[in-house]
């Protein structure tokens, strides 16, 4: 294989490595996110249950009230014989006028949050399914995710391996310069010659150089040190 198409090749190998390790590190914040997107939805859930409690609490304390309102009203509708006068019964009849609309508020008070009590419960047992949908999906992410790893990583040991199998086709001063840009800008320590650019940091290079590197010869840009070829289809 010619030097030229050689580093080429060598510069895909590159690529195809550092792609697997960067889709590799991607897997774990993956995971995360939607871990968090449960945790979050959890929480959703726990609040919304947290408000059904306080309302129904609201709702007993009121109608707490109301029974001891309307036990209220029956003592005094009670003591109506009992009044001594016309101006004693008028005003117990009074009283009782007051406790009685007083009671009419608080029956509505009652019935509102009733309503909104059926509606927070609505809501927490559609969160409660949106939280189990989810749970199947984040086991079933986590399962391919980790699947997913055990593909890449076996893939990244193959190219790995084929890379070092081309590496061994280097020889002469093309090896120590070839290691040398690797070792200081990875896959990037490589580069197509492009319409006389580096195509790595689009170094305009001279036209001897340009030439050098169209011949096969081992040539490094001056502007990054990657080491071109000559790019072909």
């Amino acid at each position: 294989m010619s030097l030229p198409r050689l580093l080429q090749t060598l510069h895909r190998m590159h690529r195809q490595v550092s792609d697997l390790r960067d889709r590799i590190r991607r897997i774990p914040n993956r995971a995360k996110t939607s871990e968090t997107n449960l945790k979050n939805l959890e929480q959703e859930l726990a609040d919304e249950k947290e408000n059904w409690r306080n309302v129904r609490r609201q709702a007993e304390e009121k109608q707490s009230q109301l029974r001891t309102r309307e036990d209220r009203v029956a003592n005094r509708k009670g003591k109506l014989n009992e009044a001594n006068n016309n101006r004693d019964y008028k005003a117990i009849q009074d009283e009782i006028a007051a406790d009685t609309q007083a009671n009419a508020v608080l029956q509505d008070e009652i019935l509102e949050l009733l309503e909104r009590l059926d509606e927070v419960q609505k809501k927490s047992q559609e969160r409660t399914e949106a939280v189990e949908t989810f749970k199947k999906e984040h086991a079933r992410l986590i399962s391919k995710l980790d699947e997913d790893k055990i593909a890449l990583e076996k893939e990244l040991e193959r190219v790995q391996g084929e890379l070092k199998e081309t590496e061994k086709q280097l020889d002469g001063d093309v090896v120590s310069i070839y290691h040398s840009a690797i070792r200081a800008h990875g896959e990037n320590g490589l580069a197509p010659l492009e319409e006389g650019s580096c195509g790595n940091c689009n170094h305009l290079v001279t036209p001897n150089v340009q030439s050098d590197v169209e011949m096969g010869r081992p040539v490094a840009c001056k502007q990054c040190g990657s080491l071109m070829y000559p790019k072909r289809d």
